[in-house]
């Protein structure tokens, strides 16, 4: 699905750089100008480890946290299988960075640490998200779940552009 959205919001340049015909209607031309309005979100987004946290805020921004949390997740296995030149849509291969993930609390590396606690608590915030009922607990405040989620998307984001992330692959085997 990601890569089917991005290749349309990549496609939206390209007819967009046709411009309006003078016939257009006023509907037509709300609707491609919110379009082009999305799109540029989205825009210098490349790879898909850095088209995903962008999604990802866009969902923040309408109040959308629990997609919004998954796409972070996601985009650090996305970087990962990018890393170790893996297929991003092989479920394989994002177990085998998941596995990565969940050893690199045992790793001395910094950022892959980070990534891991990163990882594991917007897991448990997307779980209590999607499954609301852990908010009749006094633990946890959907508030400030909602209120750490530009935080969250900060650090994926400095986490997912840092050096020992990307150059992973010649320092941890997977």
């Amino acid at each position: 699905m990601k890569r089917i959205l991005k290749l349309d919001v990549d496609n939206l340049g390209y007819i967009f750089g046709f411009g309006l015909q003078n016939n257009e209607t006023i509907s037509r031309i709300t609707t491609l100008s919110k379009m082009m309005d999305f799109a540029k979100q989205f825009k210098g987004a490349k790879s898909a480890s850095k088209f995903q946290p962008k999604v990802s805020e866009w969902y923040f921004k309408n109040n959308r946290y629990g997609h919004g949390y998954i796409c972070l997740t996601e985009s650090m296995l996305t970087k990962l299988c990018e890393v170790y030149g893996l297929d991003i849509s092989n479920i394989d291969n994002r177990e085998k960075v998941r596995g990565l993930i969940s050893r690199s609390r045992n790793f001395r590396y910094k950022d892959l640490k980070a990534l891991n606690q990163n990882y594991y608590e917007i897991s448990r915030i997307r779980n209590r998200i999607v499954h609301t009922a852990f908010y009749n607990n006094d633990k946890y405040s959907y508030k400030k779940d909602i209120e750490s989620s530009s935080i969250y998307l900060k650090n994926v984001e400095t986490l997912l552009n840092s050096m020992e992330i990307n150059r992973l692959n010649e320092i941890v085997p997977i």
